[in-house]
């Protein structure tokens, strides 16, 4: 976030009337892609433990980028807000068939990768932002699909 953009966030959430209207929805979008990126993590966490070599550390990356877009989200957050955040994650479905779980994890990026997209169209403030964080989320989507194709083949 350059200084300016920062600026004039630290100016609304000290100003007595809060968020201007258009942006009204964002605190409430924040929250929901957070949880999204942390279930995100949990997943490729999970898939990284039955993977090997490299896709095993591609999987424990692509995880840990996810937690870095939770805090920048977060961090977005308590600046427009003023509050802390404590979300709790809920409970991983149990993994079965490894490609079934693949298939999965690339859908659920696929959603954050739009969701995101869809935050950067919606709020121009943090267009830039978003826009970087969905590119991510697509670049895992390509991680992942590379990863099945090669165990179906």
């Amino acid at each position: 976030m350059d200084r300016e953009r920062e600026q004039e966030v630290w100016r609304r959430v000290q100003r007595p009337g809060g968020l201007p209207a258009e942006q009204g929805l964002l605190p409430e979008r924040l929250e929901q892609m957070i949880l999204e990126q942390k279930m995100n993590a949990v997943e490729l966490r999970s898939l990284a433990g039955r993977l090997n070599g490299q896709e095993r550390r591609i999987f424990f990356r692509m995880a840990s980028e996810n937690d870095n877009r939770a805090k920048e989200l977060t961090t977005v957050h308590y600046l427009l807000t003023g509050r802390k955040l404590r979300l709790k994650l809920p409970p991983q479905p149990p993994a079965g068939d490894l490609s079934e779980a693949l298939r999965s994890a690339f859908f659920r990026q696929k959603q954050t990768a739009a969701g995101l997209s869809g935050l950067a169209r919606e709020f121009e403030n943090y267009a830039d932002q978003f826009s970087r964080m969905a590119d991510q989320a697509q670049s895992h989507c390509d991680r992942i699909r590379r990863v099945l194709q090669t165990r179906l083949d």
